[in-house]
């Protein structure tokens, strides 16, 4: 499970994360579902753990059952005008050291081979691969663009 967290400002959450069990890795927040919770709630939980912030914007972007004869299903989500709302609370030995990356730095890091989220990394990659498709992911993960009109007498 993982989440693409957009700061109120613009920038994608990007961790490295370290981990007892294995080396750093570059991803995004993430975790698992905890008995009782849904996949949503688990992430709401996981994106404030990892980062200290919050967001009332979510979307499912999309949820893979990667093996077939296991009952295990990964789920990604989209967080919108992520705000920072408290430290992060790690679990003993876990590491991260928390980046905000303008869109196109975020896309850069993906391209990785040490970025750890493959699914994600193959959306925006095959994004790339299609003619006007990754400003379409843009405008996804960004909101529009704001307009730029004159407003007379303000």
């Amino acid at each position: 499970m993982s989440v693409i967290a957009v700061t109120e400002e613009g920038k994608i959450l990007m961790i490295e994360d370290e981990q007892p069990s294995r080396g750093t890795v570059t991803t995004v927040p993430g975790g698992r579902v905890d008995e009782g919770e849904t996949p949503h709630e688990a992430m709401v939980r996981e994106l404030l753990e990892e980062t200290g912030y919050a967001s009332d914007d979510w979307e499912l972007l999309w949820a893979r059952q990667p093996v077939m004869k296991l009952d295990w299903a990964v789920y990604s989500f989209l967080a919108r005008g992520c705000r920072k709302v408290s430290d992060i609370k790690l679990d003993a030995g876990e590491r991260i050291t928390l980046k905000e990356l303008t869109f196109d730095e975020f896309v850069a890091e993906a391209k990785k081979l040490e970025f750890h989220e493959i699914g994600i990394a193959l959306y925006l990659l095959r994004a790339l691969a299609e003619p006007g498709k990754i400003d379409e992911v843009k405008k996804l993960f960004l909101g529009a663009p704001p307009s730029h009109k004159a407003t007379a007498g303000k």
